[in-house]
């Protein structure tokens, strides 16, 4: 008989892309463990709406629960690759929705959207490996949620 291991997941991010998670996973019959959003409120009020019993103000403290064992990042896109370095490093299963990594000029940069974009198309590719490789050095999934996301079931 095979058995099945129940995987705790948490949310950083509480957009209308955490609201479909959060939809999804009880439509399922299951619930996200925890949430995590930049604003606290937000995340209470997340929480609150779903029963959701961990609220964390910080993503780091979000990564170092031993408990979470899939993060979902649905964060503002210029986020998403510290997110997606930290995630697998401290142990974390990942997917990430799109864009998955990008190009958003440097920070406090004037020229922003100056940047001739084989420039910018190098930076995708360096940001790539470097995800590519911090989840094979942990040994943890690194997934893009954008493919399926509106397909119908």
């Amino acid at each position: 008989m095979e058995t099945k291991t129940k995987l705790r997941w948490a949310t950083l991010g509480v957009g209308v892309i955490g609201h479909q998670l959060a939809d999804a996973m009880q439509a399922l019959g299951g619930n996200l463990y925890a949430v995590g959003n930049r604003t606290h409120e937000k995340a209470v009020a997340f929480a609150k709406e779903y029963g959701i019993g961990k609220v964390y103000d910080h993503p780091e403290d979000m990564f170092a629960d031993p408990d979470v064992d899939i993060v979902y990042i649905s964060t503002p896109h210029n986020t998403h690759i510290k997110y997606l370095r930290q995630a697998p490093a401290a142990g974390k299963h990942v997917i990430c929705e799109k864009p998955l990594t990008g190009y958003f000029g440097q920070p406090g940069s004037p020229n922003s959207g100056q940047t001739p974009k084989r420039e910018m198309y190098i930076q995708v590719l360096r940001n790539l490996e470097e995800i590519r490789q911090a989840a094979q050095k942990a040994g943890k999934l690194v997934m893009y949620a954008e493919n399926y996301i509106y397909a119908t079931p």
